[in-house]
């Protein structure tokens, strides 16, 4: 089984949060349901490049923490979404419906195999370079996140075939671990 972490495709929209105070709220996800206190976050659809038009996307790219996606990607991937996170609507300035994905956390890092960076301060990790996943915790999952702050969504293979046989648009996909 392949894991992939999902990366913003060149030349599709972005999406920028109006204010640092909201874009804590996003950063600040960490697995835990939020959907019983959740106020929309407001955000706005950008270019990719300045004075270059970008191709609209169906999950306009803010980060690998925290995935973005339109209304009509909700629909067509419903029945998995729900199954491994919640989503909360953010609020926008026009009538494009969009939604952020809270990736229920799976501790399923096997710290001592993976290549992290930490911070010298606290020992928390600040970057994995290379992940190794414990096999029998992410086996049967299609998309999980790490407990803690600013760790990136995971996907699966069959997630993203999934995302491509549905014919949407605006994700890579970069191939950071192979499960037995």
């Amino acid at each position: 089984m392949n894991i992939y972490e999902p990366i913003g495709a060149p030349n599709y929209e972005l999406i920028h949060v109006s204010s640092s105070e909201e874009y804590a709220i996003l950063a600040d996800f960490d697995g835990t349901p939020r959907a019983d206190t959740w106020r929309p976050v407001h955000v706005q659809r950008v270019d990719y490049e300045e004075h270059k038009k970008s191709y609209p996307s169906d999950f306009p790219w803010l980060g690998s923490d925290v995935l973005i996606l339109r209304g009509h990607t909700v629909m067509a991937l419903r029945d998995l979404l729900d199954a491994y996170g919640e989503l909360l609507p953010l609020a926008t300035d026009d009538t494009v419906k969009l939604y952020a994905l809270n990736a229920w956390a799976v501790d399923a890092l096997d710290e001592s195999r993976s290549s992290l960076m930490r911070f010298p301060s606290s020992g928390r990790i600040m970057h994995i370079q290379k992940p190794v996943f414990f096999p029998e915790k992410v086996r049967d999952r299609l998309l999980f996140r790490l407990p803690g702050r600013a760790m990136p969504t995971y996907v699966s293979e069959a997630f993203v075939e999934r995302i491509q046989q549905a014919g949407l648009v605006g994700l890579d996909f970069d191939l950071v671990a192979t499960v037995p």
